[in-house]
């Protein structure tokens, strides 16, 4: 007997703040809530920017959230360029997706993620 694992394919469009939009794939178990995105930020020198993630268009057979998590810098980036900050932890906006129950087939959902640049006086 072949059994088939349940789950979703899911198609995430991320607009960034400077207007360079990407269009990623992912794939999560049918109702278990999956790590589908991360954005974080950096100036020159590693020092964390404030993200922003929205989503602008939830998925139509599950439910999408985003938090701020800290993560560490990986040395490639999910669209695979190099990281110059890599090992370097900071406030990340993660977004996790879950899909409805028996849920089988692609979904999609837009996200917009933007930098804040942090000030502090002294």
């Amino acid at each position: 007997m072949r059994t088939q694992p349940l789950c979703a394919m899911l198609v995430l469009l991320v607009a960034l703040e400077t207007a360079m939009a990407a269009s990623l794939h992912s794939t999560a178990p049918s109702r278990v809530k999956t790590n589908v995105a991360e954005h974080s930020a950096y100036n020159q020198s590693c020092v964390p920017q404030r993200v922003v993630a929205t989503i602008t268009t939830p998925p139509a057979n599950g439910t999408a959230t985003t938090t701020i998590e800290t993560k560490t810098v990986q040395s490639a980036g999910r669209l695979g360029g190099p990281q110059p900050c890599a090992g370097v932890s900071m406030p990340t906006a993660v977004v996790y997706y879950q899909s409805k129950s028996n849920f089988k087939g692609m979904d999609q959902l837009n996200i917009s993620a933007s930098t804040k640049t942090i000030r502090t006086t002294g």
